[in-house]
């Protein structure tokens, strides 16, 4: 066949609208993607077309149907019924209410490329390409921490609940009121004060594998990573960080505020402030020590001449992408940078050497093209997307 190449890379695939017209200027098309959605149409017009597809799953919508794509976290709630046959396509997490069961069967089908999460009555209701968390039946669905104080803890009264989050209570928390009404929190999760943990157990409807985590007194529950700041020194001195912890030059003074602190992952601090942490006596899961300035958790960071100047010696940590400027020498990158547990650091072929020699635990380091330089190929088209519709 004569004319030129089409080489589609995409997440998802829309081919149902695929026509004989729209592949008649192309001598040969490949597919490569995560999910192909196509129609018995269409697969007729791909397969004369001889049409090579590479995927890790194929779609079948009705002739006919609509199809609604949905990337990221997307509810179904009862009443939620599309108007027409729609196909469901969603990337990232469906969320199925309780009472949903009615619009799930309106739509011709639901593809989740992620998570789902439904009543028991409601599950491999879904074709899903990853994981489903099933609840009991009867349930509220809450898709968030659920947070009991002396302030909200009662609007849970008589209620029972699922989150796949965290149920969080708090030492004001009225609970002998909450087991009156006959409440109960099913989750996969419990944050509990100390005192309040054989009261609290006849609320909590856990898992085998369900993680309880019991506070100390006075202790103050934060959730994910953080930095020591003085915002966080305000909810209490006495800290319990679900995550890691990072400590400033700017912010060390902090340290001597701390009462108690607790780290479920790793705390990071300067390496001339390690006796004075240790004092703490913290409970870590591990402690990493850095020199100079610290970069901590950030999408993408630029390293060149004035920003290594500026601080003598920078470590750069947990970040996604690490842009070397070109600029840079051998002996700036190896007198003045630390790189750790970044997904990728971005440089010059002459600068790879030097970058190796300053990284640890990094997964890419390149100048960020996919393998040697091709030349382009004129007869050719390619596109990358996130998503391609024919």
């Amino acid at each position: 066949m004569e004319g030129k190449k089409l080489k589609i890379n995409c997440g998802t695939c829309d081919a149902t609208g695929v026509t004989e017209e729209a592949l008649a200027g192309y001598g040969e098309v490949r597919v490569n993607c995560g999910s192909m959605l196509v129609t018995p149409e269409a697969n007729r017009v791909l397969l004369s077309h001889g049409v090579r597809f590479n995927t890790g799953s194929v779609i079948s919508v009705p002739d006919g149907a609509r199809v609604v794509s949905k990337t990221g976290s997307f509810t179904l709630e009862a009443g939620d019924m599309p108007s027409e046959p729609t196909v469901l396509i969603v990337t990232g997490n469906l969320a199925v209410k309780e009472g949903a069961g009615e619009a799930l069967d309106a739509y011709a089908a639901v593809h989740v490329i992620g998570r789902v999460t439904c009543p028991r009555s409601l599950a491999n209701r879904v074709h899903v390409t990853g994981a489903e968390t099933v609840y009991p039946d009867g349930y509220v669905l809450v898709e968030d921490d659920v947070k009991l104080n002396k302030l909200s803890g009662l609007r849970w009264a008589g209620k029972k609940v699922f989150t796949s989050d965290a149920v969080i209570i708090d030492e004001g928390a009225d609970l002998d009121a909450l087991i009156k009404s006959g409440a109960v929190f099913a989750c996969e999760k419990a944050v509990v004060p100390e005192k309040l943990i054989e009261k609290a157990m006849p609320l909590l409807e856990l898992s085998s594998d369900a993680e309880l985590i019991v506070l100390p007194e006075g202790a103050v529950y934060v959730d994910g990573s953080r930095t020591l700041t003085r915002a966080l020194i305000r909810k209490g001195k006495r800290l319990w960080v679900d995550g890691g912890l990072a400590v400033t030059r700017r912010e060390a003074e902090l340290l001597s505020e701390l009462e108690y602190l607790h780290v479920a992952g790793r705390a990071i601090i300067p390496e001339e402030l390690e006796e004075s942490f240790l004092k703490l006596s913290p409970e870590c899961e591990d402690v990493f020590t850095y020199r100079g300035e610290l970069v901590y958790k950030q999408d993408e960071v630029k390293v060149n001449k004035p920003f290594l100047s500026r601080y003598g010696f920078v470590t750069v940590m947990d970040c996604d992408a690490v842009e070397l400027d070109g600029k840079l020498t051998d002996g700036e990158i190896r007198a003045g940078l630390a790189i750790h547990h970044c997904d990728a650091v971005i440089c010059s072929d002459d600068q790879i050497e030097a970058a190796r020699a300053v990284c640890e635990d990094v997964d890419y380091i390149g100048d960020g093209e996919n393998g040697p330089e091709e030349d382009e190929d004129p007869e050719e088209v390619s596109i990358n997307c996130g998503m391609y519709k024919f």
